[in-house]
């Protein structure tokens, strides 16, 4: 994270919040009011800890590692989440998916089908397993917190793990082909924005993820490719505030058990509620454009 970028203003509610929107069925005004609800700011306790943790990691990080827009610790955890990304994807198979839908319509031959589907039709072709990722996370969580602090040596990177693989089954689902390497950049981005915990940053890398999402949807993934690298460039920080968060509750031997369950949920909880907010959000942008835009990137 940059110092100049640190005293911007956040994004803001795009001016067009306030006029007619272009939505004609439940459904989508569901998702774009999902959308809107991820990107506006819930004043909390929790957040206000989020805020005086983060600030002295980001400045520690840009003493020493500062090197342009982005730092060298930015780019190391950047490349890891892709290196990890690639084996999470690469294996996965569109056929389970596209057989899914065909139950439903018999028109359905392939993921760019599954795009061209009314937004009601991938909501009710949802598997209910779908929505049990916290859960799985929850009793992963808690058996690495029951050891402790040696625990979490396991569970820090299945956590990411599980995130990555929740978002390439919400991505799937929504028609998207992990893979194209754009998609799989946007699923790296996913994640890093859904682990951006300070509310100083938070709204700033979300108008960035649907900036990413419009220019996907545009056609030009250059210029996604931007907003993605300004994504990542809060990479860094937030995945050390979530290491330490997550040491510090599984610290402790056999509470950390009930701790440990509770933070991977809320964990992979967050990524799962970004990850279906945004790939509905892009289902609006590919269909209405500009209009469906909720924040402005700066």
């Amino acid at each position: 994270m940059t110092d100049g970028q640190s005293g911007s203003p956040p994004p803001h509610p795009d001016s067009r919040a306030t006029e007619a929107r272009p939505f004609r069925s439940a459904a989508e005004w569901a998702a774009h009011l999902r959308w809107r609800a991820l990107t506006t700011p819930k004043p909390s306790v929790s957040n206000h800890v989020h805020d005086l943790l983060g600030a002295p990691i980001d400045r520690l990080e840009d003493l020493v590692f500062r090197s342009e827009r982005s730092t060298v610790a930015d780019r190391f955890v950047a490349n890891g989440l892709r290196v990890l990304n690639d084996l999470v994807q690469r294996p996965r198979g569109t056929d389970r998916v596209i057989d899914r839908y065909r139950e439903r319509d018999a028109t359905v031959r392939s993921l760019a089908d599954i795009r061209a589907l009314p937004l009601e039709t991938i909501d009710a072709a949802r598997p209910a397993w779908l929505t049990a990722y916290d859960l799985a996370a929850a009793v992963g969580g808690g058996v690495g917190g029951f050891f402790g602090a040696l625990g979490s040596v396991i569970t820090v990177p299945t956590l990411f793990y599980a995130s990555l693989h929740a978002i390439g089954s919400y991505a799937l689902h929504f028609g998207h082909d992990l893979r194209d390497l754009d998609e799989q950049d946007f699923a790296v981005a996913l994640l890093a924005t859904s682990l951006v915990a300070r509310p100083t940053t938070r709204v700033e890398v979300l108008a960035r993820l649907e900036a990413s999402a419009d220019s996907l949807e545009a056609g030009s993934p250059d210029e996604a490719d931007e907003h993605r690298v300004a994504i990542l460039e809060h990479v860094a920080e937030a995945v050390v505030l979530r290491v330490l968060l997550g040491l510090a509750v599984r610290g402790w031997p056999g509470v950390g058990l009930v701790l440990g369950a509770g933070f991977s949920r809320a964990f992979v909880g967050q990524v799962c509620e970004t990850a279906f907010a945004a790939y509905g959000e892009r289902w609006l942008l590919r269909r209405y454009g500009d209009s469906a835009r909720v924040l402005t990137a700066r």
